[in-house]
């Protein structure tokens, strides 16, 4: 037996914890055994009420990583999270994702450096997969853009 009477009252109490994406909704719902009548309705009516809306959600998503992730792992994030391909591209095309001055500061505390002038190999080996893991797909350009703006300060 259900425990909520209808598919509606489930994604409510869903949706009061936290955002999902409508196919997120769909999935748990069809695990949990509704019809997919009731699904449907369901779905339409919070939808237009607002309830569920992927486009609020991507971007929510992009503005609580977009200062320490790259643009690769943000997208993988949101694909994890069901949402669709096209509201993915158009919502990631709204944002620079350039590195932050924050990831900067944490790089330079975590590898215990002063700048990124003349680093040594393994330790820029390390920064590069560490930048590469976060999801930037240029670390080399990233690096050399943090090297010439050390030079220039000095």
């Amino acid at each position: 037996m259900l425990k909520y009477k209808n598919s509606k009252a489930y994604y409510l109490y869903l949706l009061a914890k936290k955002d999902y994406s409508l196919q997120e909704l769909i999935d748990k719902a069809i695990s949990k055994g509704y019809e997919d009548d009731d699904i449907s309705e369901s779905i339409s009516e919070l939808t237009k009420k607002n309830f569920i809306n992927d486009t609020r959600y991507c971007q929510n998503i992009i503005e609580h990583y977009k200062n320490y992730k790259g643009p690769l792992w943000i997208k993988q994030k949101l694909i994890s999270k069901k949402i669709p391909n096209t509201i993915i591209n158009q919502e990631l095309s709204k944002y620079n994702l350039i590195p932050s001055q924050n990831l900067k500061k944490k790089i330079l505390n975590k590898y215990k450096i002063k700048n990124f002038i003349d680093l040594e190999m393994s330790t820029k080996q390390k920064i590069v997969s560490f930048l590469s893991r976060s999801g930037y797909n240029n670390p080399f350009d990233i690096i050399s853009t943090w090297e010439d703006s050390d030079q220039s300060k000095q």
